[in-house]
């Protein structure tokens, strides 16, 4: 990637505030507020485990964990149509997270022509 993704992140990091740090940063959250976290199975930069401690402090939340995916599942599957019924009625309870179990890694491409049949 050369220096491109070096300067990119020292241009954020230019104008990012800066400041004191809390001293209860490494408290636990805790809240009511409704949440919804999602999880890749496989995702190696923010493992599951990861939003499951988050979830363990937050009363009225729901972790789903997209099967076979890794980083990145905000726009895979029916992960999509979830964050909606989710917008919409605030109720992680509500969630009917059956969808996932139909999801899988991508295959794998050996060549431009893509995965084998």
């Amino acid at each position: 990637l050369g220096r491109d993704m070096y300067d990119t992140l020292a241009a954020m990091c230019s104008v990012w505030p800066a400041g004191v740090r809390d001293q209860n940063m490494h408290t636990p959250l805790q809240s009511n507020i409704p949440t919804l976290l999602l999880s890749g199975e496989f995702d190696p930069i923010t493992p599951p485990a990861w939003a499951q401690q988050a979830a363990n402090g937050l009363t009225n939340a729901i972790h789903i964990v997209a099967p076979g995916q890794g980083h990145g599942v905000i726009a895979r599957g029916c992960l999509p149509r979830l964050i909606m019924d989710f917008i919409d009625t605030a109720d992680p309870t509500a969630l009917d997270e059956s969808c996932t179990a139909h999801m899988g890694p991508y295959p794998f491409f050996v060549d431009l022509m893509g995965p084998p049949p």
